[in-house]
């Protein structure tokens, strides 16, 4: 009787194990056979941002932690994450300061990057412009012209065959230099022709009345043929000694010609006392003379060289 008993026990103690088993296995969504009851709560759904994951809609299970597309517990999901988007920026934008460009992203964040701008291109009016391959900004400058002439831009490439930056009147279908405007030039190269945009190209036909007075910074100035009348006290302020030197039949024949009224053959001279009469007299000589073997020098009292001035350049 005692081991009957003893047996039936046994058999009860493991029932209730089975039982407790039974129940205590891991969730499979069913509710059968006294399996786990889902404790179920509704998560709703979130985007996801450029820099944020964001989740499908799900029902999540308290008790056994498992997610399900339904609230029954039938359709288990493996992963309810959204993952986060990269950012979608804009097109970029100038910042207005001369060095940066934005683009803005529809989350708001920006990013910021420094100016890729391009060759300069001469602009065709005394400036050259250069733009951002990215943004599109542009900007403009004046030329960077050389010191010696002033006929190129050392920026954009630029060349002209003339001094950039000389005054001029229009008058009578030509120009005159009327003076140095804004030139720096050490040289000075006058053209046969000009064009002010307002009255078309013409030729230069003169140099007016003080047109480089005082301007004791010019070492050389060329005038093209074109030239045809040249003003009073063009050079004021330099005392200017003219020596001719014919060479023919082997004998050397040596003539002064005085553009100053005080001159002297050792080049003592008040300033301003440039002649125009002598001036003219001495350019119209030089076209006589150039091709029958006359040289030239040029001595100032602020600087001596040799003057070509058969190719109607003047060196100072």
């Amino acid at each position: 009787m005692k081991h009957r008993f003893t047996v039936l026990l046994l058999a009860l103690l493991a029932s209730l194990l089975l039982g407790l088993g039974v129940f205590f296995v891991a969730c499979d969504g069913s509710t059968e056979g006294g399996g786990h009851t889902h404790t179920m709560t509704y998560i709703a759904a979130e985007e996801a941002t450029c820099t944020e994951e964001g989740n499908v809609a799900y029902w999540h299970c308290s008790g056994c932690g498992k997610n399900f597309s339904d609230e029954a517990g039938e359709n288990e999901l493996t992963s309810i994450i959204i993952p986060a988007e990269t950012h979608s920026f804009g097109v970029w934008e100038d910042d207005d300061n001369g060095t940066t460009h934005t683009r803005t992203c529809a989350c708001g964040e920006t990013e910021t990057e420094d100016h890729t701008f391009g060759a300069w291109v001469d602009n065709g009016d005394g400036t050259h412009i250069h733009s951002c391959s990215i943004c599109g900004k542009e900007e403009t400058a004046a030329h960077v012209l050389d010191e010696e002439t002033n006929s190129y831009c050392t920026v954009c490439g630029f060349i002209s065959d003339y001094t950039q930056g000389l005054a001029y009147s229009y008058a009578d279908g030509g120009y005159t230099v009327t003076g140095i405007g804004t030139a720096t030039a050490s040289k000075i190269i006058i053209p046969a022709t000009y064009n002010d945009g307002a009255n078309g190209s013409a030729a230069v036909i003169g140099i007016g009345s003080s047109a480089f007075r005082g301007c004791r910074g010019l070492t050389e100035i060329t005038i093209p043929e074109e030239v045809t009348s040249i003003g009073s006290s063009v050079f004021a302020c330099f005392c200017i000694e003219i020596h001719a030197c014919l060479q023919a039949g082997g004998r050397r024949q040596e003539e002064v010609y005085s553009a100053t009224s005080e001159v002297s053959r050792y080049g003592k001279c008040k300033p301003d006392s440039l002649l125009h009469d002598d001036f003219i007299q001495f350019f119209s000589g030089v076209g006589e003379h150039h091709d029958g073997g006359w040289e030239f020098s040029v001595c100032f009292v602020f600087g001596c060289a040799v003057c070509a001035l058969g190719a109607r350049n003047v060196r100072f």
